[in-house]
């Protein structure tokens, strides 16, 4: 467990931020505060802690000396401080290497089942823009169209969207002359006897926004069409523009986002970046945390987050979230 367990209500909250300081920075620090035994009584605990880094320069370990500071005498605090300098700071890596997370040396790649998730997550931003993005590529509305055969509306919702935009390819005096013929069905306001050119006018404005409304009533479908075997790999990077590719390299855009004091390890780069390009406009709230950094720093959060709490990225980046707690 981390030793903040040993914390309560009366911890004081700036020896707490120089111990949580000290490990996040790998910096030696001696501190006094409030802690609490198992059985709720209260302790003068002098904690000094010494970081130990490899020869590498790794910080690798840190160790911590505790002592009831109400029991010391001033000749027992002179010698905890002598044994707190006289604490190793750097040990030969060659003892104890740290293993490394891939092999060949090459960057790593964010694994096809993963990426393809991601991409997909993507697509889910902007569901209306898919939805467009979807009909638009002959592959894939094949694809829609199969999907939709369990559902005679979103099929002929898709039907209608399709015959309205290639009408709406035609030349304007054609859509004029075509109009009540093409789309007899619909009922269209100008559709009796008088059938002038203003009437169609607004009979081409109506049309236009039945295809709206058929796309947003096919962009229904598109969360579980997206989801299903029917999109593929290839079929997702058709569709992706280079601006919201997922792809596993070093993301420089992504790379901003997160917190400048952590180190992105090479084998989590791939999924990191994409993880953070994906949902970083999304409405609801996302963070990421570095359980293997001391105080479980947040590294990344979106624009949502910063929205709903009112703190911006330097008051929220490298802290533990208890900061929202009162």
């Amino acid at each position: 467990r981390n030793c903040r367990f040993l914390q309560g209500d009366r911890s004081e909250t700036a020896a707490v931020q120089g111990l949580v300081d000290s490990l996040r920075t790998g910096q030696p620090t001696q501190v006094e505060l409030t802690n609490y035994k198992q059985d709720g009584t209260l302790f003068r605990n002098l904690v000094s802690l010494q970081p130990v880094h490899d020869s590498n320069g790794v910080y690798r370990y840190c160790i911590g000396i505790l002592a009831d500071a109400e029991e010391l005498s001033d000749s027992m605090r002179a010698e905890i401080g002598v044994m707190w300098r006289l604490m190793p700071t750097r040990f030969d890596v060659r003892q104890q290497p740290i293993k490394a997370p891939h092999r060949g040396g090459a960057q790593p790649h964010l694994p096809a089942n993963m990426a393809l998730q991601f991409s997909r997550l993507a697509l889910l931003q902007d569901l209306r823009g898919s939805t467009t993005l979807i009909v638009e590529d002959s592959a894939a509305a094949e694809g829609l169209t199969q999907h939709l055969t369990t559902s005679p509306e979103g099929t002929e919702q898709l039907d209608l969207y399709m015959r309205i935009k290639k009408f709406l390819t035609l030349p304007q005096n054609a859509q004029r002359e075509r109009v009540f013929k093409e789309f007899a069905e619909l009922d269209l306001s100008g559709g009796g006897s008088r059938k002038g050119a203003a009437m169609a006018k607004e009979a081409i404005a109506e049309v236009m926004q039945l295809g709206e409304q058929a796309l947003q009533s096919i962009s229904v479908h598109v969360p579980s069409f997206i989801c299903s075997q029917l999109v593929d790999e290839a079929m997702v990077k058709r569709l992706l523009s280079d601006d919201g590719s997922v792809s596993a390299g070093g993301d420089i855009r992504a790379q901003k986002l997160l917190w400048e004091g952590f180190t992105v390890p090479p084998d989590a780069a791939g999924w990191l970046y994409a993880l953070v390009k994906c949902v970083d406009d999304n409405s609801v709230s996302f963070t990421i945390s570095d359980l293997r950094a001391a105080g479980n720093p947040l590294i990344y959060a979106n624009k949502a987050f910063f929205t709903g709490v009112g703190y911006n990225r330097a008051e929220v980046l490298g802290r533990n979230c208890r900061f929202l707690q009162g």
